[in-house]
């Protein structure tokens, strides 16, 4: 098993650089950049999505995975590419077979995996839509998105739904499993990590589109989690390419931004985030590695 998902993060590389070709991402043509604001951006990026592998670790502990945060920064990192092959729930699972290797079942870490991305999802609807709120008012885009708070926030907290979930996932896995709804104080602790971890990334977002467009509202930031949000939400679509970059125009429209700046941001934007996604996964293998070379040591002392 440990063979396959080994195999797995190596074939996300192909999927990456097959997407990227296939929509042009690789093209770029008269891009004028403020170098300053793409540095700073950069940085807050990388910071972003340092705190996005402390986050998950927290969510391991709120549910009594103890693992060290080495491991979970590495659990994180070495499946982020994986987001791009078909299917989407290969991050998911990839990070969850990495902390079953340390001795938890895999159907509970799968479940935990699960409702991480779910919170995340959760917390970008939130931060993305009081904007739209504060510049169009309740909106049809405003409604929907508050509709899905609504909803991902009773499968958090409510016990009959959550066990109906997971009484469906222990009959595909053919295996019981207990993993206990989360409580209104565990939810309140992981929203501040990643609702922290959101905002990182907004003021990332914001500082990059400063870099190619000095005069950009600060609510262009948040445009980011909205629609990566929905991006994550497009199933079917590897690494919601496509998705993620048609909501961010709308977004960005809505915000007053001329479609054809709109259009070269979403694009520009992909490549600037697996910026992020390539950062964080060398992290992951570096702690990976190191953590395989002591243990191999200490077996051989």
């Amino acid at each position: 098993m440990k063979k396959y998902f080994g195999i797995l993060v190596y074939i996300s590389f192909a999927f990456v650089i097959i997407f990227l070709y296939r929509f042009d991402y690789l093209v770029l043509k008269d891009v004028k950049i403020v170098y300053p604001y793409l540095f700073f951006s950069i940085v807050l990026l990388w910071l972003g999505f340092s705190w996005g592998a402390i986050s998950w670790w927290k969510m391991l502990a709120v549910h009594k995975v103890h693992v060290s945060l080495g491991h979970g920064v590495a659990s994180h990192g070495l499946f982020i590419f994986t987001k791009y092959i078909p299917g989407k729930i290969w991050t998911i699972l990839g990070r969850a077979h990495y902390v079953s290797t340390k001795g938890f079942p895999l159907p509970q870490t799968s479940i935990i995996s699960l409702k991480a991305q779910i919170v995340v999802a959760w917390l970008a609807f939130i931060i993305g839509t009081v904007p739209m709120t504060i510049m169009h008012g309740l909106s049809t885009l405003v409604l929907i998105s508050a509709v899905v708070v609504i909803i991902t926030f009773f499968f958090l907290i409510n016990k009959r739904i959550h066990n109906a979930f997971q009484f469906l996932f222990a009959k595909v896995l053919k295996k019981r499993i207990n993993v206990p709804p989360i409580s209104w104080q565990e939810l309140f602790n992981i929203s501040v990590y990643y609702g922290l971890y959101w905002i990182l990334l907004v003021a990332a977002f914001f500082f990059f589109v400063r870099s190619f467009f000095v005069n950009a509202s600060i609510y262009v930031g948040f445009a980011f989690p909205w629609a990566a949000t929905l991006g994550m939400l497009a199933v079917v679509i590897p690494g919601g390419l496509g998705v993620r970059e048609t909501a961010m125009i709308s977004y960005l429209t809505l915000m007053g931004m001329p479609v054809k700046e709109a259009t070269t941001l979403s694009v520009l934007a992909r490549l600037w985030y697996i910026l992020g996604e390539a950062f964080i996964f060398v992290l992951a293998l570096v702690i990976d590695r190191k953590a395989k070379a002591r243990l191999s040591k200490e077996l051989h002392m």
